[in-house]
């Protein structure tokens, strides 16, 4: 049965076809083809594309269509991505004062408005929460996919930054991971009993994947 898919990532190729988030691309595409409405929604940091200058602002309009694909990339102010990463595993809970907020009033108008019926996270930490918390309150789940090894394992066993970690991930009806090695490491060293296989993270986040 079609259904209204929202799927979000920080990584989603901007108009001149990027190769940045093209699995995320090509999962919309799919989805498309099999009937499905897709929104991709992108939060892009203001102070990245400041940086950017004139250059930035064509590169990734607010707004815009990749492929047939309809993406969106609201504006929001929180914490660069290069910091989310560096300091994810000794400072998580710094890093989800910092963008919770921010990502919550950002998302809400646009569920408010395309009324999904699937979510997907395309990366649990810090996005699973804020997608979550939003869902909820609909009475949608949502899955997430990991496709870095080397983010995982940011996280160590028995840290405060894995607790948060794992809290997030736990709240997903599931966090589907791109390797065999990553399902392992998330079930065996961080407790992520959800985790499940699928490859190239690739999975339709349809009403039926989330039964």
């Amino acid at each position: 049965m079609p259904a209204r898919i929202m799927i979000v990532s920080f990584a989603i190729p901007d108009p001149g076809g990027s190769p940045l988030g093209i699995s995320t691309h090509i999962l919309a595409r799919t989805l498309q083809a099999q009937g499905h409405e897709v929104l991709l929604v992108r939060p892009v940091l203001p102070q990245w594309l400041k940086r950017l200058g004139r250059r930035g602002r064509t590169r990734v309009p607010a707004s815009y269509e990749l492929d047939g694909v309809r993406i969106l990339a609201p504006r929001v102010w929180m914490l660069p991505i290069g910091r989310q990463r560096r300091w994810a595993a000794t400072h998580a809970a710094r890093v989800v004062r910092l963008t919770h907020g921010p990502l919550v009033r950002a998302l809400r108008p646009i569920m408010d408005d395309f009324q999904p019926q699937g979510l997907m996270v395309r990366q649990v930490f810090p996005l699973a929460l804020p997608v979550v918390k939003l869902a909820e309150k609909r009475g949608l789940a949502v899955v997430g996919t990991e496709q870095s090894q080397d983010d995982l394992e940011a996280f160590k066993a028995g840290t405060p930054s894995t607790q948060i970690f794992r809290d997030m991930a736990m709240r997903l009806r599931c966090t589907y991971a791109v390797g065999p090695q990553m399902v392992m490491y998330l079930r065996e060293q961080l407790g992520i009993s959800n985790a499940k296989f699928v490859p190239n993270g690739v999975l339709p986040p349809t009403p039926e994947s989330l039964e």
